[in-house]
């Protein structure tokens, strides 16, 4: 759908909401469009909880669940930055992690176990309304991972010029449910763009959201077999209920698992975790195990692949960064002046991350690109 005639980027972020208020473009698009005009990695709207309610998760865009884990039970059950930015008056509003945190929170169990193991570098959130609002709260959260910077003096302000036109076209769209406290909503899982499927123990299908739903009707990776879900590929399909068996029985693990495709194109990665079981509540009694697929080809830039070549060369923060710049096409004095670095220090990463992944020339790290994630 066209916008309306717009005259730069925050204009037709104004027309967006404003389309997405009357309900000619739904919220999930509206969602998907802040998150890019943020370079975000990961964008979530949610209710959090107050007075024994639940978190409940309206909608999610580019949630890794990989990273998050059984840990977004809890990051939802305590809510630092909301909390402080109520006590400081800054909420309703727009305003960052860093902005309201306590001085001695680095050294608090939340920031330990929480934010720290989860690596969130910084967050931008859209406190639209307080918990003790009649409508029950609403937030939108914004994250970016490490390496990618933290948000700008720029960003800030195009937060604070958008927040009164969030705060009009949210009013009356969100109502929290009434909810068991600590209880995952599995409707909410529907609003996540990554494919997801929930198994039991023996591998049967217990839930399966509507991305997850797509890519078994696209049928290049999984299909339906006599009742369950399985991956097209017959030793992806072993490994997969490898590690739905092993995640069944060590709590808190992730395992990979590679799915090829019957043509050239690069597999899907399958990530299974284990369901803690402080994580059920509000699922099957038989869930057992999670499991997401990230198809490479769909993710936008290459900062998956740059992110598991790190992992596998040990590469550093600012040679991943530059890495995924040279598989987006990027030339040295591209990144140079991106990272307002200096040409020769981008030239030496190069040359750092050729040693590392033991490779010759430049144009032998677009063989990444393909790396299975």
């Amino acid at each position: 759908m066209a916008l309306a005639k717009a005259s730069d980027p925050e204009s037709e972020l104004i027309a967006t909401i404003g389309m997405t208020a009357l309900g000619t473009l739904d919220w999930m698009s509206c969602l998907e469009r802040l998150h890019d005009a943020f370079n975000a990695d990961s964008t979530l709207m949610y209710a959090p909880p107050y007075g024994g309610s639940s978190f409940v998760a309206f909608m999610m865009h580019k949630v890794d669940l990989s990273r998050i884990g059984a840990k977004a039970q809890r990051y939802a059950t305590k809510t630092p930055f909301l909390d402080e930015a109520i006590a400081r008056g800054l909420a309703p509003g727009a305003f960052f992690d860093r902005d309201v945190v306590p001085t001695d929170f680095n050294e608090s169990e939340h920031n330990r176990d929480v934010f720290k193991a989860i690596d969130w570098t910084d967050g931008l959130q859209f406190a639209l309304r307080l918990p003790i609002s009649p409508e029950g709260g609403l937030i939108i959260k914004l994250w970016r991972f490490h390496p990618t910077p933290c948000f700008t003096a720029a960003d800030r302000g195009l937060a604070e010029r958008l927040f009164p036109h969030l705060l009009r076209a949210t009013v009356g769209k969100f109502t929290s449910p009434p909810a068991r406290a600590g209880a995952m909503a599995p409707s909410a899982l529907d609003a996540l763009s990554t494919p997801l499927i929930i198994f039991s123990m023996h591998g049967k299908e217990t839930y399966s959201n509507a991305a997850a739903q797509n890519l078994i009707n696209k049928g290049d990776v999984l299909s339906v077999r006599n009742g369950k879900v399985e991956p097209l590929d017959a030793k992806g399909a072993r490994s997969l209920k490898q590690a739905i068996d092993q995640a069944a029985t060590l709590d808190g693990q992730s395992i990979e698992v590679v799915l090829p495709r019957g043509d050239d194109r690069a597999p899907v990665l399958c990530i299974v975790n284990s369901l803690a079981n402080a994580t059920r509540d509000g699922l099957s009694a038989e869930a057992a195990a999670i499991a997401y697929f990230i198809d490479v080809e769909s993710h936008e830039g290459h900062a998956v692949q740059a992110r598991r070549a790190q992992v596998l060369f040990g590469l550093t923060d600012a040679e991943c960064e530059v890495l995924r710049l040279l598989l987006d096409d990027r030339s040295v004095d591209d990144i140079a002046t991106e990272r307002r670095s200096a040409i020769a220090t981008v030239r030496t990463q190069v040359k750092a991350i050729l040693l590392k992944t033991r490779k010759h020339r430049q144009s032998d790290l677009l063989q990444l690109r393909r790396l299975a994630i």
